[in-house]
Parts: C-alpha cells; structure tokens; sequence
C-alpha cells in the first residue's frame, strides 16, 4: 500500500509539473505565434504587391522588397501612432468609450489590467500584490489589492485572489485592511506563481502593514 501511495504522489507530482509547465508556455507562445501570423500575412501581401512593380521599374529583380517594406510600413505606424494628433485623438475616443454603458466598464478594467500585468499600472488596478490569510488562518494568499471602501466605520480593501492556474477564474474579497499586507512581489511574480500553480514561486517574501490603516485613508 506504501509504494502504492508513492507511485500515485510522484505520478500526482508529475502531472502538475507538465500541466503548470504546459499552461505558461501556451500564455508565452500564443501573443508570439499571433504576431509572427500577422507580420508573414503582411510581409507576402507587400511582397506581392510592390515586389512586381518595383523590380519592373527596376529591371532587375529584387531581394528582399517585401521584407524592406514591412520594416517601413512598422516604422510608419509607429511614427503615426506616437504623433501629438493621434495620441489626443485616441484620448477623445478613448472617453467616448469610458462613457457607453456597460462597454465602458469592460474597457476600463481590461485596461487596467493590462497595464497592470504589463508594469504600466504599478500602483493600481492588478499592480499591488498583497498577502491575506485566506481561506483559513495560518494559510496565506497572495491577491491584488484593487481598492479600498468603508465598512461600518472600518478600513476594508478589496483584495482580488486569483485562481491557478488561469487567474482570470479568480474572485473578490472585502477583507478589513488590518488583515491585509504589502508584499516585495512585483505582479510579474505573483501571476508567474500563479501560472506554474506554485512551481515558478519567489524565493523570499517581505510583507508589511498596509500604509493606508495608520493613514487612515
């Protein structure tokens, strides 16, 4: 029965490794293979395209016309997107979008929380990573802290804790700011720790009251 209970814990073991190894590698892969999809489409379109007329104007052929006018065609869009025009464009439509019902909602914290996991939003959205003692005491987890509100006189923070191995499957808890506390782990980390179910975790955590209780804010 002993050796039955080892073989099932090593092959137990076994599967959460690949699993964990499998769904980290689907998340770094998958924007990757997306854009090499997008870049060959783009990359044979202008081939086809210009690659005739060009070497026909140059009487000679070409090597390398599509790939020339793919660096170019990036290049353009950058330059275009980082003009003082567009960015106060995008901003107007930006608050026309922040403005429809229910639409608005969606955008906002999908920004926020691209941002966040991006490390554009370090101090808001999904950029502060927390410990609670949840679900139980003397059990930790790690969450986002999302925001702060009143309960019948007392600080509460909204701790948004993330399910492994897809943290898009997690849930909200109001917990009394007293019982939450900030943590040295960039959100990088967490969400790797998430993501490996504990297998690619930090090394060491350093946690403190949070700020806001002596503030009272």
């Amino acid at each position: 029965m002993a050796d039955d209970g080892r073989e099932s814990s090593w092959y137990s073991h076994l599967i959460a490794f690949m699993s964990a190894r499998f769904a980290v590698g689907v998340v770094v892969l998958v924007p990757v293979a997306i854009t090499i999809v997008i870049l060959q489409f783009v990359f044979n379109f202008l081939d086809d395209f210009l690659g005739p007329g060009i070497e026909s104007l140059a009487g000679r052929n070409l090597p390398g016309v599509g790939l020339l006018a793919l660096l170019l065609l990036i290049f353009m869009v950058g330059l275009f997107a980082m003009s003082r025009f567009i960015r106060r464009a995008s901003g107007r439509i930006e608050r026309l979008v922040l403005k429809l019902p229910g639409v608005g909602v969606v955008y906002s914290v999908g920004k926020k929380m691209t941002g966040s996991f991006s490390g554009t939003g370090a101090g808001e959205g999904f950029g502060r990573v927390v410990m609670v003692e949840y679900p139980r005491d003397q059990v930790w987890s790690l969450g986002f802290l999302t925001g702060f509100t009143q309960l019948d006189g007392e600080l509460h923070a909204f701790v948004y804790l993330p399910t492994a191995p897809m943290p898009n499957s997690g849930w909200i808890a109001m917990i009394s700011a007293l019982r939450v506390f900030d943590t040295d782990v960039s959100p990088q980390e967490a969400m790797q720790a998430v993501l490996s179910s504990g297998l690619a975790n930090p090394d060491a955590i350093n946690r403190s009251p949070l700020p806001e209780v002596a503030s009272g804010s």
